[in-house]
């Protein structure tokens, strides 16, 4: 039903209906609110779904994801965040889909790495005793311990 009204753009009314059910509401009916906020482009009411999902189910990364898509499908995401500062995208999901896994993280792209995300990268893998593997446009960077295989020359 929350569905239902959410496509239809009853969005109040879908959010009345979670409020007012008689079992507490699991992170599907607050993702079909999310959804719905994502269509008819209500961020603040959007977020208050991503809350409910995120205190259902914190490591689950589609929440995260499904909050991204809903910023981005409003325009509040700069384009130059996502074209100049990718990796820092990849790094956060890679860490969050692999959590109990301690296998290096491996990330391709296509463009030279910048300063920044190098940074990152090295604070990262110092943070979260990780081993991160960036391929850029030039050359390999092995980020572990806080340092990067390129000794900073990229």
């Amino acid at each position: 039903m929350v569905d239902l009204m959410g496509r239809a753009g009853l969005l109040s009314d879908a959010y009345k209906l979670i409020i007012s059910m008689p079992m507490k509401p699991n992170s599907g009916v607050w993702g079909a609110l999310m959804g719905a906020c994502k269509k008819h482009n209500n961020i603040e009411l959007g977020k208050e779904a991503f809350d409910n999902m995120l205190a259902l189910e914190p490591l689950d990364s589609r929440n995260y994801l499904s909050l991204s898509n809903m910023y981005s499908s409003a325009g509040e995401v700069r384009e130059d965040m996502i074209n100049k500062h990718s990796e820092k995208l990849a790094i956060a999901f890679g860490l969050m889909v692999s959590a109990n896994l301690r296998m290096p993280l491996v990330i391709t792209k296509n463009l030279r790495i910048c300063g920044d995300c190098h940074e990152f990268a090295k604070v990262v893998s110092r943070l979260e005793g990780r081993e991160i593997i960036i391929r850029d446009k030039k050359r390999f960077h092995h980020f572990s311990n806080g340092s990067c295989s390129c000794r900073d020359y990229w």
